[in-house]
């Protein structure tokens, strides 16, 4: 994904940038092997979630996690509310602050949906500000996770993740 870039120059030496943060869909599109309606194509869109994830907190764009999630994904309006709050402030993830270990597919989920469960890791990176100054670190932290998704119009969607 591009953030939009557009220029103004006041004098042949001196051109002024104004960045828009705002996105509406997936970061690059969704991988092939996440468009497949099946188990190893489920397992392919969490991988990508969560690369989109980090993508976004490390260049913030609002509006690109809604277009993997589903409407009602509380986990997918709490990151969008993260990356809304980097904008807002101008800081951004220096390094990748997710990782998502041992995915595995899990029984039970109703038709239309596949469950996982993973290892979720908050890898202690740093938010630092637009100079490049460091804000805030996270703490390192592991967590097991369990994923719900759901295949709605034609592609895969987040549907929710929680402590497992």
């Amino acid at each position: 994904m591009s953030t939009s870039t557009s220029s103004t120059t006041t004098t042949p030496s001196a051109p002024s940038t104004t960045r828009t943060t705002t996105t509406s869909g997936p970061a690059d599109g969704y991988p092939a092997a996440a468009r497949a309606h099946t188990v190893e194509g489920g397992k392919a869109f969490v991988e990508y979630y969560y690369a989109t994830l980090n993508e976004v907190f490390q260049r913030p764009r609002v509006g690109v996690i809604p277009g993997i999630a589903a409407t009602s994904c509380v986990f997918c309006q709490r990151n969008e509310q993260s990356v809304k709050d980097l904008v807002a402030g101008g800081g951004k993830y220096s390094t990748p602050p997710l990782a998502l270990k041992n995915l595995a597919p899990l029984q039970g989920a109703p038709k239309g949906q596949l469950y996982y469960q993973a290892t979720s890791a908050q890898l202690g990176a740093w938010v630092v500000d637009g100079g490049g100054k460091k804000v805030h670190q996270d703490k390192v932290s592991s967590l097991e996770v369990s994923i719900a998704i759901v295949w709605a119009n034609g592609s895969w969607k987040l549907y929710g993740a929680d402590k497992a």
